[in-house]
This record gives structure tokens, sequence and C-alpha cells, in this order.
């Protein structure tokens, strides 16, 4: 999850990639996120690691209008389709 981790730290350093990434998965679209995340360095196995994994307690309470929050990373619902 070392790619995710540098996601992570990108997103929180760039509030205009941040703010596009958002606009993405708020349109619910998976492979323009997907696409989005590997363009900025996210590794396939990290994306399905992170697709697979079990939620946690305040993940699952953070799951609201068909977008989760995992990691501090909003995924949209549609990324099940890629597990």
């Amino acid at each position: 999850m070392e790619t995710i981790k540098k996601f992570e730290e990108m997103l929180k350093a760039d509030t205009n990639l941040a703010l596009e990434y958002q606009k993405l998965t708020e349109d619910k679209n998976s492979e323009t996120v997907v696409n989005f995340m590997k363009t900025h360095g996210v590794s396939d196995e990290d994306i399905k690691d992170l697709i697979n994994r079990e939620l946690s307690d305040d993940e699952l309470d953070g799951v609201a209008g068909g977008r989760t929050l995992v990691r501090g990373i909003y995924l949209p619902e549609s990324l099940e389709q890629h597990r």
C-alpha cells in the first residue's frame, strides 16, 4: 500500500489535485478514478488491495451517497466491478 500512501500525501499537499480527484469520485465512474490513481503512481496491486480490504467501523460510518472514504481517499461505489 506504499503507492496509496504517496497518493494520499499528494492529495493532501495539492488542493487542486484533491479537488480534481473529488470531482471524479462524485461522477462515480470507476474507470476514470482508477486511471487517475494510476496516472498519479498508484500500482494496480495497491488499487486491488484497497478495493478488496475490509472497511473499519469508522469507514463504514462514512459510507454515504455512493462514495466510500477509505484511508482518506473517496472511492466511488462502482469500483466494486474491479474486484
